[in-house]
């Protein structure tokens, strides 16, 4: 239950890093995010599906899919999804290992060791995976079980450097770089095991140390030349820093390991194109762009690529679609790629929660190109992670005033005036939500819950029934109708509405607790006693139920029995004095 509320949290931080997404699909999912966020997972479930359909790329997509899944016991569907998302992502040592663990759930233990090794595989530092691996090891030994389960990062050496490596990685993941890198540099004897140098390598990265970081990766390969994160992270270095023919021959060896990571494929083709090795570069940016059916810069470098070889026909094919993917004219395609290249850099950081860092990328990026209406609206999402309402209002602003049809900037300020009861405003950007396009029913209920708090009761019950008529059946919404219904004295509607609530769910006591103070307004105390009777025999410690049994009975002059139910009522909740 812990890994499924921490996959929650991942995907409230995600549910904004979809620039790379089809419209339609984004349209799709941010829809089914409402009821995701409500904790309504069988509700959810059908507009993922649609978002996948839409965009079989779509990443976020399948990973709320998956927790819709898990929490609703489709064990074997959220499998089969999980697989399908590690092909989109196949360097995702989390998604990995939350597989093994549904394995392991289902007791299918040597599928979930084939998962583990692939996490450790990916990751050789990740502890959590190495215990679960060992905790199943020891199960399948305790049970008979003669296989023999044996990870591919055995460390070697001497049991000195593995103790120096132990405690260096205990370092590592307590953020204390500087001792671990002391406590590595230390060590005086020979060193067997590529992984010391390659904890060595990323310390240095972290500490900024660029050159010792490149030494220790170095160090690395020499002892595994196939050492699959040493050859991407050092052609990585090597092609930022533009040292193209260096980076080449690491990130082919990486790409040999991993032939399905879209991202190393990208970054290689890219290596070929800018050391002018463009009839390399083209099978590698046609897989890529095979994959990435929405990527301008791609379709852009290949459109090049084709140029330079001569191909006009390919070329045009090529440029034709970067243009329709967000270029007007060869200027615009340039300026177009520039802003895009802002964009990924700054979605990665937010993916890993930099948003600060996102912030100072999109910033630079606005300065260059001020009039990208979506770079506006990211770097407002990302204020609003860091909890700077102000500026993110800002940008919502800037956003609509570049693309008056943004419907999620609207939809953004609403809830940002929403939240600090604003409702007045509130109202007027949600309507601009819908006027833009938006329209579903979390939506309309918030329109509702907005005229509900400013006493506009007849204009709530209109935006409620709104809620309700969209096929989505959500016990909030027919909860707010019959509040309002209550305020404007027409009991018998406010009645039926909440009877429709406690149909979605029976113990909803809330909705149970106003039928009775709806039938005490309608003067039939005995149903109100019978109501009230229901609910404590559901739910004894219900107190408001026993407060409202004691009201029934003091109307119909039981003074006796009002009595006992009011101390009993105070007695659980003594805040109803």
């Amino acid at each position: 239950m812990l890994r499924l509320i921490q996959i929650f949290c991942l995907f409230l931080f995600f549910k904004n890093l979809l620039l790379a997404q089809k419209p339609e699909a984004i349209k799709e999912y941010n829809s089914g995010l409402e009821y995701f966020n409500l904790k309504n997972f069988e509700a959810t479930i059908p507009f993922m599906k649609e978002a996948i359909k839409k965009d079989p790329s779509f990443y976020y997509a399948y990973r709320t899919l998956i927790t819709c899944l898990e929490q609703t016991g489709k064990d074997t569907e959220a499998i089969e999804n999980y697989e399908k998302c590690i092909k989109i992502a196949p360097g995702d040592k989390g998604l990995v290992y939350n597989l093994s663990q549904i394995y392991i759930k289902i007791k299918e233990y040597e599928k979930a060791v084939l998962w583990l090794r692939k996490a450790i595989e990916i990751d050789p530092t990740y502890d959590k995976a190495a215990q679960s691996l060992k905790s199943v090891e020891e199960y399948l030994a305790k049970n008979g079980n003669t296989q023999t389960v044996i990870t591919e990062h055995q460390e070697s050496g001497s049991a000195a450097a593995t103790k120096v490596y132990n405690d260096a990685l205990r370092l590592y993941k307590e953020s204390n770089y500087s001792e671990a890198l002391k406590l590595m540099n230390s060590f005086v004897e020979e060193v067997t095991n590529p992984a010391f140098y390659y904890l060595m390598a990323i310390t240095c990265q972290q500490l900024g140390y660029r050159d010792k970081a490149i030494e220790a990766f170095e160090m690395t390969l020499e002892l595994d030349d196939r050492h699959f994160d040493a050859n991407n992270a050092l052609g990585t270095i090597y092609f930022n820093s533009q040292r193209y023919d260096e980076a080449i021959p690491l990130l082919e060896t990486a790409f040999d390991r991993r032939k399905n990571d879209r991202k190393l494929l990208y970054q290689l083709a890219r290596a070929h194109y800018q050391h002018s090795d463009f009839s390399k570069a083209i099978p590698l940016l046609t897989s890529y762009t095979e994959m990435v059916t929405d990527d301008a810069e791609a379709f852009f470098l290949l459109s090049k690529s084709y140029e330079k070889t001569g191909d006009k026909k390919k070329s045009d094919q090529a440029f034709e679609q970067a243009k329709k993917l967000g270029a007007k004219g060869s200027l615009a395609d340039e300026l177009d790629r520039s802003a895009l290249e802002y964009a990924k850099k700054a979605g990665d950081l937010s993916k890993s929660g930099n948003y600060q860092d996102a912030i100072n990328v999109l910033e630079e990026a606005i300065t260059k190109h001020s009039e990208k209406a979506s770079l506006h609206f990211n770097l407002g999402l990302n204020y609003l992670e860091l909890g700077n309402k102000e500026k993110a209002a800002a940008e919502f602003a800037k956003t609509i005033e570049l693309d008056p049809a943004q419907a999620k900037a609207y939809q953004s300020l609403g809830t940002i005036h929403y939240d600090k009861a604003d409702y007045n405003s509130a109202i007027g950007y949600y309507n601009a939500t819908v006027k833009a396009g938006k329209t579903d029913a979390v939506i309309y209920y918030k329109l509702g819950n907005c005229h509900y708090n400013l006493s506009q009761y007849a204009n709530a019950v209109t935006e409620y029934k709104k809620a309700t008529e969209s096929g989505v059946k959500e016990k909030q919404f027919f909860f707010g109708m019959a509040l309002a219904y209550f305020k404007l004295n027409e009991f018998s509607s406010a009645l039926k509405a909440l009877e429709e609530a406690v149909i979605i769910d029976p113990d909803f006591w809330e909705a149970h607790y106003h039928i009775c103070l709806i039938y005490l307004e309608l003067n039939e105390n005995q149903k109100s006693l019978e109501e009230a009777s229901k609910i404590i025999k559901k739910n004894p410690n219900y107190a408001k139920a026993h407060l409202v049994m004691a009201h029934t009975y003091k109307l119909m002059g039981n003074l006796a029995d009002a009595d006992k139910s009011r101390q009993t009522a105070l007695k659980l909740d003594p805040s109803l004095k």
